[in-house]
């Protein structure tokens, strides 16, 4: 009697060495921040606003980052409406330490490393009554440790040349220090060195847009000497504007609460201003003028068919 072999339970549901991919699947981003090089995946494809976020150590520009995310998470915000974002899990990663779910004792967030190398993050936004297209913007998320060793060193300076390419410079001063009578003058002194330095290493000139941003403007507000801390933080402002006047295309003041631990206040309020100038809309990729071609003597069939079909491209008159 002749025996057929039946396959068993387990190789009959054992799947194929190879799948093939849906002909719908749709190949969503990583979400990660991205590094310099990858991030012409979004530059390289539409017209691109860049910031670079410039402060010393525990100056607030992480936590200025996560706010942005935060705020666009409860709607509309700054005349703006969000569009998209290809580095949605490195906006969460920066805001877990500001959420209820960390079990944290305060709202914190947590600092970016040296380690991590130079990040950036991006938004897409679109204007609230859609009248102009979305406008991609990334965002740099750099460690202090980084911007401190540029204040000392030329050459540290130099390294930073993710600096030369911003359309906004924002320089962080960090309220909590100007509150601090111990630290005031270190917060005086800090973005008036990194600025410099930027300047005479000609990374930072005629074209550049600068954001003077103090920070952490809740801690000023509730400084009982606020009477000598929002004076002094006026003095700084007022001398590098005197100090630049005319060096640069814009130079704009800005008071910002990115994170109000009393929830008094909503995420990234003053940023307002500052950030509808980074979303405005850049100019469109131009396409490089190409001189015409010049039709020659004698020129083979080949060459007269090209003519035929796309005559904008050759100067003279039709064959």
């Amino acid at each position: 009697m002749t025996q057929v072999a039946t396959p068993s339970p387990t190789a009959a549901a054992k799947p194929p060495a190879t799948t093939r991919a849906a002909p719908d699947a749709i190949d969503l981003p990583a979400g990660r921040s991205f590094q310099p090089d990858e991030s012409m995946v979004i530059s390289g494809a539409r017209p691109t606003r860049f910031v670079v976020l410039a402060g010393a150590a525990e100056s607030g520009k992480t936590t200025l980052l996560a706010s942005l995310h935060e705020r666009f998470l409860r709607g509309p915000w700054a005349g703006y409406l969000f569009a998209g974002n290809a580095t949605l899990h490195g906006f969460e990663r920066i805001c877990y330490e500001g959420r209820g779910i960390s079990e944290g004792p305060i709202p914190a967030t947590q600092r970016t490393k040296r380690s991590q190398g130079r990040q950036l993050l991006h938004l897409r936004v679109r204007v609230e009554d859609c009248s102009r297209p979305a406008q991609d913007v990334l965002l740099s998320d750099l460690s202090g440790e980084e911007f401190d060793d540029a204040r000392h060193s030329t050459e540290e300076a130099r390294a930073l040349s993710i600096v030369r390419s911003a359309h906004y410079f924002a320089l962080l001063v960090d309220g909590a220090k100007l509150a601090d009578i111990t630290r005031r003058q270190e917060a005086r002194d800090e973005p008036s060195l990194l600025l410099r330095t930027f300047v005479e290493e000609g990374m930072l000139g005629a074209t550049s847009r600068i954001h003077l941003v103090f920070t952490k403007w809740d801690v000023v507000g509730a400084d009982p000497a606020k009477a000598e801390t929002e004076p002094f933080a006026k003095e700084i402002a007022d001398e590098l504007i005197q100090r630049y006047a005319g060096k640069f295309a814009e130079f704009e003041v800005f008071q910002v609460s990115a994170r109000d631990p009393k929830g008094s206040l909503p995420p990234a309020n003053g940023l307002e201003g500052a950030f509808a100038k980074w979303a405005q809309n850049g100019q469109a990729h131009q396409a490089i003028p190409q001189p015409p071609m010049i039709e020659t003597v004698g020129a083979v069939e080949y060459d007269r068919f090209l003519r035929r079909r796309m005559p904008e491209l050759f100067a003279g008159a039709a064959l």
